[in-house]
């Protein structure tokens, strides 16, 4: 996690600009993308978040799962992260290579 950086993509990357649906369940938050391209494969390599916890810790996520499938009901969780304190950009590479 690199504080205080700015997150510049490469050329060619995608960026999409998350302002969701919040369903609040219990003690935590649930956001969700969808995304649906039809004919098109879709290859996520890297997730960018920007996370303060100091700004409002009732809805900084403590922690991040990342489930990916064809349909609501087969999802399959492919990462998840913890988060202690966030402050700044938090990178989930999908790839398994650090992207940054």
């Amino acid at each position: 996690m690199a504080r205080g950086k700015p997150y510049t993509p490469p050329l060619g990357t995608v960026l999409i600009k998350l302002l969701g649906h919040f369903v609040h369940l219990a003690n935590h938050i649930k956001v969700s993308i969808r995304i649906v391209m039809w004919g098109f494969i879709l290859l996520w390599q890297l997730i960018v978040l920007y996370v303060v916890f100091k700004l409002d810790e009732s809805y900084t996520p403590s922690k991040v799962s990342i489930r990916a499938g064809d349909g609501f009901h087969n999802l399959k969780e492919i990462k998840i992260m913890e988060l202690v304190k966030p402050a700044g950009w938090v990178y989930l590479s999908l790839s398994g290579v650090d992207l940054r």
